[in-house]
Formats: structure tokens, sequence, C-alpha cells
């Protein structure tokens, strides 16, 4: 169970955190399992030897051992064969666990077999051992969750769950040398040659696994070393001369080509989304209250409304966290506040042709840059859970046009399967009371920033209060060379772009600029008025292999609750 529990961190930034993962992730285990238990009582049957256990167990040993150095690879080359396809985690979820799973799962019916060779009383025996297998399970899977992942990362986590295979396959060794062989027990040829050479044998098996592990450990750090040099930041001179190259480019453009430009069309505009075990509650003659209800595999979803403003909630543990609110009849209004700070990252490029949201919501954010930027701007919006697509259609008006479009995806994965590069990228994926750890790492943070055009920015909302916070600011300078915070009421709006740091009189003048030529519902002078300076030089950096969200997360939760 510890291991399924890793295998849903290696499988997360290249597949998504839906509930497909979850599916893939147990059909792999209970397959496997089901067939190592009948390969196992077979081989039991056939040799009884602890010498044959051990070897299995090492088998597995060896192979989590492996597991590191090709997890990042094999994830990669599955989700570019298969890009939209459910069906690539489960091939990559049985291409890591299937093998070690079934080896494991040949132990329960072997020690079994072992043990009534002593003890005649098969239902206590086998009760035990499976009771312990339960238990060990149960242990695993709160262990490795809620201590080991949050304190040392996955990567260490697998290595030390093949030492402690190695471990129970040496114990079996031992066992066999020190004990069946006194005992005289028949053996067939390759384990008594094995059990003749014990000590050459030994250790061969010793010095073989102590090169696989530390080959394995070298190997996937210098991968991720080299994934890490990919993605170094350009030093300023090259910036300097691509920005100038861009510049020059972007000047060339008219407005009326963008406006005619044709771009991919949204899985949404050909047809309307069903809302699967949706329903809905006339409100009568109240002007408040529930007014529907919908089940996605992602959310539980409420809808209410309180006169001219409609709210969504995503509903966890019995607490609602609002997620939009909109007014129906005013779209110029954003009544959450955070959401007008965001606007800030306007006034951080030269000009906002191309704005990329991750996490759409009721698209209150969406909505109003497309009302006043119109056909300056191509908007797009990515959101995972279709059912949030349909609600904020249906009941915040939001719809998609020519230069506006919405696309069902996970965030990560859409920016990993394009190559369009945007002006703005803003991060806004709350699932509820959090965000997916695979949002939060500087391994996204890196792919985010290689989809940015030069001289780009990424907007992103935080909450303020708990340990991520500082955790998530830390990891964003580690990929972006200037990151600035606003005040947001509760939340905090965090800026990051690369290049020379923007002065305070240019930013200034680019709102004044900007609010005269669009006429903002909202001052963007008084939206930067909210800068402020925070402190998170000595916060973790959160990356793909460790990156306890979670855990930082839970130390003081907040996300606007309204219940």
């Amino acid at each position: 169970m510890s291991l399924e529990m890793l295998g849903s961190r290696y499988l997360n930034p290249y597949f998504g955190s839906s509930i497909y993962i979850w599916a893939a992730l147990i059909s792999t285990v209970l397959l496997a399992l089901a067939i190592g238990y009948f390969l196992g009582g077979a081989l039991a049957d056939k040799s009884p030897f602890p010498l044959l256990l051990g070897m299995v167990v090492l088998c597995a040993a060896y192979y989590i051992a492996l597991i590191p150095m090709f997890h990042n690879q094999l994830c990669a080359y599955i989700y570019n064969i298969l890009p939209e396809n459910h069906a690539n985690s489960l091939i990559a979820s049985v291409c890591l666990l299937f093998v070690p799973l079934l080896l494991l799962g040949i132990f329960s019916p072997f020690a079994i077999k072992l043990v009534l060779a002593h003890n005649s009383n098969a239902g206590s025996a086998s009760g035990r051992i499976y009771g312990i297998s339960t238990l060990g399970n149960i242990f695993g899977t709160l262990f490795t969750t809620f201590f080991l992942i949050p304190l040392i990362g996955t990567r260490l986590i697998t290595y030390a769950l093949s030492i402690l295979n190695f471990l129970c396959a040496f114990s079996f060794f031992a066992l066999y040398f020190f004990y069946s062989e006194r005992k005289g027990q028949k053996m067939n040829t390759v384990l008594k040659s094995l059990i003749t050479r014990k000590k050459i044998t030994a250790f061969a098996v010793f010095f073989l696994y102590c090169i696989l592990i530390t080959g394995s450990f070298y190997i996937s750090d210098a991968a991720d070393n080299a994934q890490n040099t990919a993605q170094e930041l350009r030093s300023p001179d090259s910036y300097k001369d691509n920005l100038l190259l861009y510049t020059t480019a972007v000047q060339k453009n008219t407005n009326e080509e963008l406006a005619n430009k044709k771009y991919p069309a949204s899985s949404h505009s050909e047809r309307d989304i069903q809302l699967a075990y949706s329903r809905e509650y006339p409100l009568g003659n109240k002007q408040s209250g529930l007014i529907a209800t919908i089940e996605t595999e992602y959310n539980n979803i409420y809808i209410y409304k309180n006169r001219e403003y409609v709210t969504m909630k995503f509903v966890r543990h019995g607490t609602g966290y609002t997620e939009s609110t909109a007014n129906t009849q005013d779209d110029s209004e954003l009544p959450v506040f955070y959401t007008r700070v965001m606007l800030v990252g306007l006034l951080y490029v030269d000009s906002p042709r191309n704005i990329l949201m991750i996490g759409l919501g009721g698209g209150t954010v969406t909505n109003y840059l497309h009302k006043f930027l119109k056909n300056d701007a191509y908007i797009r919006a990515v959101e995972l859970d279709g059912g949030v697509i349909a609600a904020a259609k249906k009941y915040f008006n939001t719809a998609e046009f020519s230069n506006y479009k919405i696309i069902e995806n996970d965030g990560r994965l859409y920016l990993h399967n394009t190559k369009q590069t945007h002006d703005i990228i803003m991060l806004d994926a709350f699932r509820g009371g959090y965000v997916p750890f695979h949002l939060l790492t500087k391994e996204f943070y890196a792919l985010v920033n290689g989809r940015l055009s030069p001289g780009g920015c990424m907007v992103i909302n935080l909450h303020d209060n708990t340990e991520l916070f500082s955790s998530s600011l830390a990891t964003v300078k580690q990929v972006f060379r200037n990151v600035e915070t606003f005040q947001a009421q509760g939340n905090v709006i965090a800026i990051a772009y690369q290049g020379e740091i923007k002065t305070d009189k240019d930013l200034k003048k680019k709102a004044a600029y900007y609010q005269v030529k669009y006429h903002f519902n909202y001052d963007l002078e008084k939206i930067y008025a909210l800068k402020y300076n925070e402190k998170y030089e000595n916060a973790s950096v959160l990356t793909d292999d460790f990156s306890p969200a979670s855990y930082l997360d839970s130390i003081k939760r907040y996300n606007q609750k309204q219940w």
C-alpha cells in the first residue's frame, strides 16, 4: 500500500490528479496481487523453500530500486503517445507497479505454506498471516502519507522500500542457510548449487544490489539535474535580445490580424456539456438560496443565488468553499476581491495579447478581461472539471467567442502538451480548500516559465495564512528572477517575471495608460497600491519528488469558508 501511495506521486505530474488516476492505481494493485496469490500458491506447492521466497522478494527489491531511474521517461513517453486518453494513466501504473506488486503478492500464500510445515492449524496460521499483512498495509499507508512524504519525499521513500525488501529477502536466505540445510530437506538443482556456494552468492547479491541502488540514485539525480539545466533561466543579455526581437515582431501585427486569426476550436464549442448527477432547486418566491447541486468525478458543486448574485461552492467534508461569485446583471463587477487584484498582472507585460487562465471557476476573471480588452487579446481558460465549465456557462453567463476559448484539461497537462506561448498565465486552480500538489512544484513553475512569451508574467492566487504560502513563494523564486506580492483581503496575489525589475514609476504610468485605454471598472492604479514586500527566504522549496503541500496547508487552512 505504501508503494501504491507513491504511485500517485509519480503519476500526478504527468496525468493529473483525477479520479482516473486512483482507479488505475487501485486496479493495478488488485490485479497484481490477485495474480501473485495464484502464482504464490503454485510455487509454494512445488518448491516450499524460504530461499525461493527470498529470491522473489529480492527481485521485487531490485525492481523498486529502479523506479526512480526510469519513471520520468516512461510517463512522458506514454503521455506523448496517448495525450488525451484516460488509459494512459492505467498503462503507466501497470508499467511502474505491476511487477513488484505481483512479486510481493506471492509472499502471503508462500508464507502460509512454510508455516504449515511446522503448524497443523491451517485456519489460525493463515488468519494470522493475512491479519498481520493487512495491519502492515494500514501502517504503510498512514505512515507513508502522513509522515514520510512530508519528511523525505517520494524518491527516498522508494529507495527505503527497496532496502526493506532487500533485508527481508536476506532474512529468508539466512533462514535457509542456517536451518533448512541442517534439516537435509530436498531441493532442486539450482537452489542446491546456490546453497553450496552460499558465501559467493550472498556477496554477489549484496554487491549487485549496492551497484543497482547507487546507480539508480545517481542516474535519477542526473536526470533531474539535466531537466533543471534545460529549464535554466536565460541570461540577462539573451533575455534582452529575445525581448527586442519579440517586441519588433509584435509591432508588425495589427489588432485586426489578431481578431481574424484562426484558433483551434474549444472542445465545448460544438456541443453542450451534460450535467451528470445534477439537480435544480426552484426558489419560488424566495430571492436567495440553493438553486443547484452537481456531482462530478472531481467535485461536489453547489450553486447559490442571492438576488442578482450567484455563487459557486465546492463542498468537501461538510464545508463549502467559495470558488466564484458573479453579478448576473452586471458582468463588469468582480464581487470577490482577490479577482480584482489579479488584474495587476496586466501592468507587467508590454501588451496583454495572449492570456491563459488555469482554473476557470465561474469564469468571472476571464469574462471581465474579455469584456474590457475586447479584440486586443485572445483568452484561453483551462479547467479540469467539465461540470464546472457547464455550471459557468449555465449560471454565470460565461460564453465562448472567437477570441475566448474554454478547454477541458488538467492545467499542467495542457501546458506540457502545447507549444503556444502566452503573455500572461494566471493560476487559480483551487479544488475546495487546496491546490493539487503537482501545480505547486518547481518543475511546474519551470513549465509555466517555458510557456511565457519573452516579457511575459505569471499571476498566482495564494492563501497567506498557511505554512504552504511561504513555500509556494520560495518555490516560485527558484524559477523566476522577480516575485512581487499584493494584498488581497486574506489572499495574496503574486506576480513572477524574468528580466530586469520593473520600477514603480513605469508600472504606475502603465496603469494610468491602460485605465484610459480600456476604462476598467476597477482602477489599476489603486490595485497597484496594494503592493507589499513578503519575506519567505527560509521556506522549503517544493518539487515533484518532495512536495508536502497537504501537510503544510493543513497546519492552518483557509479558503473563504462560508457555510
